[in-house]
C-alpha cells in the first residue's frame, strides 16, 4: 500500500478518497482521480501562492502599464517627426538637379566658351541631352549683340553628327531660357522654315 497525501491547504480528504477513473490512478496513486488533479490541486496550489508577485491582481497594474504605452508612443511619435523634419531641412539645402524650362529653346553654356541652343529634352545626374542643336560660327562672340549672328546647324560638319547632344554636367556653367523674340530663335526658326 502506498503512502498517504499530505493535506495540501484547502485539499479535502473525502475528494482523495474517491474512486480512481485511471486504472492505478494518475501519479501511481490509487486515491486520486481526474477531478482532483483539474479542480482541488490548483486550489491548493493557489492557496500556497502568498508572495506579493503573485498576490498583486493584474487590474492594479494595467493603468501603469498603459501609461508607459502611451510614453512610448509618444516618444517615438517625436522622434519620427524630429527625422521628418531634419532630412527635409537637409535635403532643401541643395538645389535641385533638374532646369526649369519656360521656354522652348535653351541656351547652353560650357566651361569652354561653347554656346549650343536648342530643345533640352531630357535632364540626368550624368548629361543634358540637347535636341535641334545650333552653335555660334566661329569667330562670333556670344555676347556681341551688335554683330549679324551666324548660327550652323549641327549635323553640317564633316563627320556627319545628327542632330543631337549629350552634355556632360560637369562641363556646363549655366543654361538659360530663351526668349520667343531673341536674335537666336527667330534665326532658328527662319533656317526651319526653309
Amino acid at each position: 500500500m502506498k503512502p498517504p497525501l499530505k493535506n495540501f491547504g484547502k485539499f479535502s480528504p473525502h475528494l482523495v478518497s474517491t474512486p480512481s477513473v485511471v486504472g492505478r490512478g494518475v501519479f501511481g496513486y490509487n486515491n486520486l482521480n481526474i477531478f482532483s488533479i483539474f479542480f482541488v490541486f490548483p486550489m491548493a496550489i493557489q492557496s500556497k501562492m502568498t508572495s506579493p508577485f503573485f498576490s498583486q491582481k493584474p487590474e492594479e497594474s494595467r493603468p501603469s502599464c498603459q501609461k508607459g504605452r502611451y510614453l512610448v508612443f509618444f516618444i517615438l511619435v517625436v522622434v519620427l517627426t524630429a527625422i521628418a523634419g531634419g532630412l527635409g531641412w537637409f535635403v532643401s539645402r541643395f538645389p535641385s538637379d533638374t532646369i526649369t524650362l519656360n521656354s522652348d529653346y535653351q541656351a547652353v553654356f560650357l566651361d569652354n566658351g561653347q554656346v549650343y541652343f536648342g530643345k533640352i529634352t531630357q535632364q540626368r545626374t550624368e548629361y543634358l541631352y540637347l535636341t535641334q542643336v545650333f552653335y555660334l560660327q566661329s569667330g562670333v562672340s556670344a555676347l556681341d549683340a551688335e554683330a549679324n549672328i551666324a548660327l550652323v546647324k549641327l549635323g553640317n560638319e564633316m563627320h556627319g553628327p545628327k542632330d543631337e547632344m549629350f552634355i556632360s554636367n560637369d562641363r556646363i556653367l549655366f543654361v538659360e531660357n530663351l526668349k520667343d523674340d531673341s536674335k537666336v530663335v527667330q534665326a532658328i526658326l527662319q533656317y526651319q522654315s526653309k
